[in-house]
């Protein structure tokens, strides 16, 4: 989530907002994370961008870093989170951070960027989450493209609702609760093609869900999908699983 911190992308006006540091840095804060991530900003946004405004810009930063991608903070920032309403769980499972993510990704009131499937569906996204998760969308975002101008994406090849939305599920949360075969095995294109970090994480939910559904009745079908949409990883499964089959 380094990348939001960049200042080369010129977000929406609702969508960020710009303040100095206690120190002098000039901050950017992204509104629709905030929302769901800082109970404080959700409540009073007023009040939370007057205690950043008094926070150093390492403090400052340590308090996104947080509410951005969950990223423990220094104990010497313990009282800077306090200030901030903040309190780190003591555990990975008392963490908040993927069902906030989920609520944000549930969001369409803050959405800001719309990706668009083969049949004109549409799935609402938040452009910071695209930035942070994927060097093409960054890249479409810095130069401002046309696409970053009229606020919207569709891939030059067929890619399905269901396909689209387990990739925003897995951007915004890391996972895939329901993987579906048939429409996950186009995300081993779609990953490479838009230069996803944790694309080696895809293509293992890829896999086990693969090993789950394969059977002697679907192997070929599948096999076919895997070859259309160049899924190595899955090919190699089921060439494996074929071979012994013939054994």
């Amino acid at each position: 989530m380094e990348e939001l911190f960049q200042e080369y992308i010129n977000w929406p006006p609702e969508s960020a907002i710009k303040i100095e540091t206690i120190d002098k840095m000039t901050m950017t804060l992204q509104v629709p994370i905030l929302k769901h991530r800082w109970p404080l900003f959700a409540e009073s946004k007023e009040k939370a961008l007057d205690i950043a405004r008094c926070l150093t810009q390492e403090q400052l930063k340590a308090i996104l870093l947080y509410a951005y991608s969950d990223l423990p903070a220094k104990r010497a920032l313990t009282s800077t989170f306090q200030m901030c309403n903040l309190s780190h769980p003591q555990s990975l499972q008392q963490s908040t951070f993927v069902d906030d993510m989920r609520n944000l990704m549930r969001d369409r009131d803050s959405a800001d960027f719309q990706l668009i499937a083969f049949d004109g569906t549409v799935v609402y996204v938040h452009r910071c989450i695209l930035a942070a998760r994927s060097k093409y969308f960054r890249s479409l975002f810095i130069t401002e493209s046309l696409e970053a101008k009229n606020g919207s994406w569709k891939s030059f090849k067929d890619i399905s609702p269901e396909t689209l939305q387990f990739f925003v599920e897995y951007v915004y949360t890391g996972q895939i609760a329901n993987p579906s075969t048939n429409y996950i095995i186009p995300l081993c294109w779609l990953v490479k093609y838009l230069r996803l970090t944790g694309e080696k994480e895809v293509e293992n939910i890829i896999v086990s869900a693969l090993t789950r559904e394969l059977t002697d009745d679907t192997q070929e079908a599948l096999f076919e999908i895997a070859k259309e949409w160049e899924a190595k990883c899955v090919i190699d499964v089921i060439e494996k699983y074929s071979a012994t089959r013939k054994c």
